[in-house]
């Protein structure tokens, strides 16, 4: 046998593992962070990482976030295309809608994920919340593992 082929195997290992540590670590975060209360959301982004079931291509998903009164601040409609794999991770940009969002007014506010499946799909992950405001700070939050299937469509996650 040649070392070449001995060493193949682990090295293939290496860089699968390192795939999927890197998926569990992208859905990591430094919780928080600080800055002026009047500071307004230029920007919402959420990162999935898909854990031990993964979301079927033609499941729905829709990304929301809300402040306090379940006013819409951002949402996303990522539709049925996008399949997300177990150790996979996935960045959606989620567009500011009509109603601003102060960085004073997180207490009370919510990631709400929700999938429309069809048929049995079942769906493991953890996510991660960033905010950006328009004085350069961000937010981050992020939420451990949780399973959202065709019997428990919508997941709300509290920012705060």
């Amino acid at each position: 046998m040649s070392m070449v082929s001995t060493i193949a195997p682990f090295a293939l290992a290496a860089v699968l593992w390192g795939a999927v540590a890197s998926a569990g670590d992208d859905c990591s975060c430094q919780p928080g962070g600080s800055g002026n209360d009047a500071a307004t959301l230029v920007r919402a982004a959420v990162t999935v990482c898909t854990t031990s079931a993964d979301k079927d291509r033609d499941t729905r998903l829709e990304i929301w976030i809300s402040k306090t009164g379940d006013k819409e601040t951002a949402y996303l409609d990522v539709g049925r295309k996008t399949k997300l794999v177990n150790g996979s991770s996935k960045l959606f940009v989620v567009p500011k809608t009509g109603t601003a969002m102060t960085r004073g007014e997180i207490p009370g506010s919510s990631l709400q994920l929700r999938i429309t499946p069809i048929g049995h799909d079942s769906w493991r992950f953890k996510a991660k919340a960033v905010l950006k405001f328009n004085d350069g700070t961000t937010y981050q939050k992020c939420f451990d593992e949780a399973a959202l299937n065709r019997e428990a469509r919508t997941g709300v996650y509290r920012l705060d």
